[in-house]
């Protein structure tokens, strides 16, 4: 990545917090490893510089409030925002987002930590860190595994991960983030002595800490709690108090994230209602419990009562240690790295020659797979768009949350493993809910391939075939020939419908037409990468007979052979082709040349 610059702007002050600023260091420390030239904005106030002055390796600079990078944008190829409520900020700055758009047609890749969904057409790829809500208009990647922990909580670094007898007593650990702006440390310290347990108690108080805490040191001590204060503590000791802990009582973020992957067990506030969601989520896969948000009115006696409640089931906190670990294993500020990596070498050349834009995960193989490897193996920069995030409609019953998060991370490991495996130039993944297309406005359907469109620039288009059964498949068709009416502007000149099986076979009777195929591509050299990367969507693919079945995908290649005189084909249908005149396909290969 030598020669990529890549800009963090992160907010960061009493209010908002240390976090953001604390996550984008950490993921510019990996990067500047890898060998990249990295820049990171952040407001000017006193504690961001209190972190900054930790961080001499790394390049910070600070801006007046208001501002987003000054002059500092200039040759950067990547640029990556975090900050809280992300939509808020921008229409807080309305010049703001008119910077991004200015940056992502200049060639920047704009990556945002958190969540967006207005103004979201300049954006490269949201990844979200608090998962909380639907995203939909967006390239969207979130889930645990990509949340940015410093290396020091990586679970390959822990002798033992797991709850274990090494913390019989009554450990508790409070640390409520670097600024605490609702003083949750004096409900935790108040809820603590109300519990009338006898425990010691580590409490982790950061530089922006405003409360009185000899008030709270006054009363544990009167209370009978054995209280040790500890103030900004580095990763080393904070992870050492982490594992000596029972329990840990803390601010819904980055330290239950890290408590997690270290195989210890947290119970959360939360400081403010947006972050409600992602914690309520993680208390449904049983891995933290949630103890209630700072802007609502907290009981004390009821916090009191869950935290006794969870002292005296050891079974019960194991179990809890033993899922935060399954979630959380401490890596993903390596795959947010390699993530921003991908995009800022993607900037080198953003065009495309051929997109794929598919309905769900799989679709992309099922009919088009080898033709797609031919593809890239000949040299072409091929680009994949997946609409739908694919699995949500199979879950009709209410049933354990782990299971279903469990699925959809599945099929999104495996739609990010054939990419990699593919060598794609570009791939998008949206969060359009699964076989529910038709509950949205058609325009968003259509802004999302418009704007992929323009950023690449591709001159032929492949999607789905207007006659199959699912409602998807149809939209998807109907999105793609929508943004890629021919208009000067448009660099698209040819569009192919492919064959989904179980979808374009099963669809004649709706009477929208039947797949009739007029194109036709010779895949004998390739069928059986296709079939062995198939075998990466197992939640994809079905017994034989069943069309999807590997055994169905081979023959069905074979019978398009047997109708063309070659062993095995895919067959397509062309739905729009602009030929070039041959002086401009001369003067196409003369700009290619210079």
């Amino acid at each position: 990545m030598t020669g990529f610059r890549v800009l963090f702007r992160a907010a960061c002050s009493r209010v908002e917090g240390t976090g953001h600023l604390r996550r984008c260091l950490t993921l510019a420390r990996e990067l500047v490893a890898r060998g990249a030239s990295v820049g990171v904005v952040t407001e000017d106030n006193p504690l961001a510089r209190s972190l900054a002055f930790s961080s001499a390796n790394l390049s910070v600079h600070f801006v007046a409030p208001g501002c987003l990078f000054a002059d500092l944008i200039d040759d950067v190829a990547v640029v990556v925002i975090d900050m809280p409520k992300t939509d808020e900020q921008l229409s807080l700055h309305p010049d703001w987002i008119g910077q991004l758009r200015q940056a992502d047609r200049a060639g920047v890749s704009v990556v945002s930590l958190g969540h967006v969904s207005a103004s979201a057409d300049c954006f490269r790829a949201v990844i979200d860190l608090y998962p909380s809500r639907t995203v939909h208009a967006v390239n969207y990647l979130e889930g645990p595994e990509y949340l940015i922990l410093r290396p020091e909580f990586a679970a390959s670094d822990i002798a033992d991960g797991a709850f274990s007898d090494q913390c019989e007593a009554n450990r508790v650990l409070v640390s409520m983030g670097g600024s605490d702006p609702q003083d949750l440390t004096g409900t935790a310290i108040k809820a603590l002595i109300d519990t009338g347990v006898t425990m010691s108690v580590d409490l982790v108080i950061g530089s922006g800490y405003c409360g009185d805490l000899q008030a709270w040191q006054t009363q544990a001590t009167a209370a009978g709690l054995e209280l040790t204060v500890h103030r900004d503590l580095g990763a080393n000791d904070m992870a050492r108090l982490m594992r000596q802990s029972t329990l840990a009582l803390v601010a819904f973020g980055t330290t239950a994230y890290e408590l997690m992957a270290l195989g210890r067990v947290a119970a959360a506030f939360t400081h403010y209602s947006w972050q409600e969601a992602s914690a309520q989520r993680f208390e449904s896969l049983g891995a933290i419990r949630y103890l209630g948000c700072a802007e609502s009115v907290l009981s004390c006696r009821r916090i009191a009562e869950q935290v006794r409640q969870l002292l005296a089931d050891r079974d019960a906190m194991a179990a809890m240690a033993k899922k935060g670990q399954a979630l959380v294993d401490g890596r993903g500020a390596c795959r947010v790295a390699d993530l921003l990596q991908t995009y800022a070498q993607e900037t080198r050349d953003r065009q495309l020659d051929l997109l794929y834009v598919v309905a769900h995960p799989g679709d992309e193989l099922m009919g088009a797979g080898a033709t797609l490897i031919r593809q890239i193996d000949e040299g072409l920069r091929v680009g994949l768009v997946v609409l739908g995030e694919g699995s949500a409609s199979r879950w009709n019953e209410p049933g354990p949350s782990q299971d279903r998060e469990l699925a959809q991370r599945g099929l999104k490991t495996a739609l990010q493993q054939v990419a990699d495996q593919l060598g794609l130039s570009a791939w998008y993944y949206y969060r359009f809910e699964d076989n529910r297309f038709d509950g949205h406005d058609r325009l968003d359907l259509v802004k999302v391939v418009e704007s992929v469109i323009r950023r690449h620039c591709p001159h032929t288009v492949y999607t789905h075939h207007p006659a199959d059964l699912n409602i998807d498949h149809r939209l998807c068709f109907e999105a793609v020939i929508t943004a890629t009416r021919p208009q000067p502007e448009c660099p698209v000149t040819t569009v192919y419908s492919i064959e989904t099986p179980s979808s374009t076979d099963w669809g004649s009777v709706l009477g929208h037409g039947v797949f009739q195929p007029n194109w036709f591509e010779s895949v004998a050299a390739t069928l059986e990468r296709k079939l062995a990367l198939l075998e990466l969507y197992q939640s994809e693919l079905r017994d034989d007979p069943h069309p999807r079945s590997l055994a169905a995908v081979a023959d069905q290649a074979r019978y398009w052979g047997r109708r063309i005189g070659v062993p095995c084909a895919e067959a397509f249908v062309l739905q729009r082709h602009l030929a070039a005149t041959i002086s401009e396909q001369k003067h196409s290969e003369r700009q290619g040349e210079s």
